[in-house]
């Protein structure tokens, strides 16, 4: 009888663990304030910021409310119920400093233009849908989550490699991603010095 209630127990409390899920990062642990007790720090907003600038000098964000808060690895799930359209990746974050790695599934990958399920979801132009993509993870995980920075990340490390996205001509994801709105306004800049130098006759 004491191997099977030691069993039992044994079955339940992998249970337990099984549904709760992978744990947070160690830095998302916070101390209690009483000794000896511990908080764990789970992100969690319950706003979607879905963010529709593509590119622009004027930013166009627009914020869902959801019935209940959605936490850091419920993110990807939650934006893809909401638009229909396959975000696909995976949150780690330091503190402040969050790393988004796109999955291979993700519609910033895929040559269809996947429709989502209402009119404010409908991309006919591969570049603005990247641009949602990008705007919305980034704008949900600063305005939602209190992310400090947020760096775009490929499965293998490397930084994605979209630096065709128009309008911009100069676009590098090495670093922490800014929003398109400041890409385009450092596009702007740029371009308008380079025809400065053109009609000065300088190199």
């Amino acid at each position: 009888m004491k191997h099977l209630l030691l069993a039992a127990g044994l079955l339940a409390c992998l249970a337990l663990a099984a549904c709760a899920g992978p744990a947070a990062p160690p830095d998302a642990a916070t101390a209690g304030t009483a000794a000896g007790e511990t908080t764990q720090a789970t992100p969690e907003t319950a706003v979607l910021y879905l963010d529709f600038t593509a590119g622009s000098e004027v930013e166009d964000v627009r914020p869902v409310e959801l019935p209940a808060p959605v936490s850091a690895d419920g993110l990807c799930a939650a934006l893809t119920d909401e638009t229909g359209i396959p975000f696909d990746f995976a949150l780690a974050w330091d503190g402040g400093d969050w790393t988004v790695t796109w999955q291979d599934g993700s519609a910033l990958w895929s040559g269809e233009m996947p429709q989502g399920g209402g009119p404010d979801y409908m991309f006919y132009d591969a570049d603005l849908l990247h641009w949602f993509l990008l705007d919305t993870v980034w704008r949900t995980l600063t305005d939602g989550f209190g992310a400090d920075t947020v760096t775009f990340r490929l499965p293998d490390g490397a930084a994605p490699d979209l630096a065709g996205l128009w309008p911009l001509e100069h676009f590098d994801l090495t670093g922490p991603y800014r929003g398109s709105a400041w890409y385009y306004a450092e596009s702007i800049a740029f371009k308008d010095e380079w025809e400065m130098l053109e009609q000065t006759g300088q190199p």
